[in-house]
């Protein structure tokens, strides 16, 4: 499943791992809406496709929400750290930076607010857009 998100300036897209059959529609949509507007794309899952150079392209082996506290950390409140933190915990992608700002908050707390967010999201069957 993939979800566009638009505003004036920008074009945000968020998907679920991309399957082997999607690569070649998603690398058609993403050039396409690079032509037309700004667009950053954002993943940790594996892709079939290895070499897409692209400035809006963000690729690693850490969790998403890292990925984008990394890139917007200039315009986000430290506190937002937070979040990065409940999203890598949710997708068992703890890197050093991760275990080094948990140091900031109480551990037990950022374990079980994410736990509670996690069962959230699994209750309602993903149905979060």
């Amino acid at each position: 499943m993939m979800q566009i998100i638009s505003s004036e300036d920008m074009k945000w897209i968020m998907s679920e791992p991309t399957a082997t059959a999607m690569v070649s529609a998603l690398a058609l949509l993403l050039n396409e809406l690079d032509i037309e507007s700004n667009i950053i794309y954002m993943d940790h899952h594996p892709l079939p496709e290895k070499e897409y150079n692209k400035s809006w392209f963000h690729h690693d082996n850490y969790s998403s929400s890292e990925q984008a506290y990394r890139i917007f950390e200039d315009k986000l409140n430290r506190d937002m750290r937070r979040v990065a933190i409940y999203g890598a915990i949710g997708d068992f992608s703890e890197t050093p930076l991760i275990k080094k700002w948990e140091r900031d908050w109480d551990t037990r707390t950022l374990y079980f607010y994410a736990g509670t967010l996690i069962q959230g999201i699994t209750q309602v069957g993903r149905d979060y857009a």
